[in-house]
């Protein structure tokens, strides 16, 4: 049987009454939270959803990231900016620079170097 259909404005509510982490699948029905889909579907994504809650997004955990924030992903590009001299062109460039997370963490919630870097606005140091 097919839970009844939240309102946004509903969602959106127990979403920003939610205390600490972001809930786990486990904790969506349990807590009468809608979805993780239903927010990622209505909102663009949970990130998208987080941010109308105002709640910190930087508390999703990224595939392959450990949970890494974005300002720790810009950081690690800007070391191997930094290290490299120029921007970064691939992700083979990044392997073996200490202090850069691995060129997966970075694939994984980006795809592309170029949408990495132009989505975390990494500015020449």
């Amino acid at each position: 049987m097919r839970r009844p259909q939240m309102p946004k404005e509903d969602a959106i509510r127990k979403l920003r009454q939610w205390k600490g982490r972001l809930p786990k699948l486990s904790d969506w029905q349990k807590h009468g939270l809608a979805s993780y889909w239903y927010y990622c579907y209505n909102f663009g994504s949970m990130k998208n959803a987080l941010c109308l809650a105002e709640k910190d997004s930087n508390v999703l955990a990224k595939p392959g990231g450990k949970g890494m924030s974005d300002e720790q992903l810009a950081e690690g590009l800007r070391t191997a900016w930094k290290h490299l001299g120029y921007a970064p062109e691939t992700w083979n460039q990044i392997r073996n620079i200490a202090g850069v997370p691995h060129p997966k963490t970075y694939r994984r919630h980006f795809t592309s170097i170029s949408m990495a870097l132009a989505l975390l606005a990494v500015k020449s140091v």
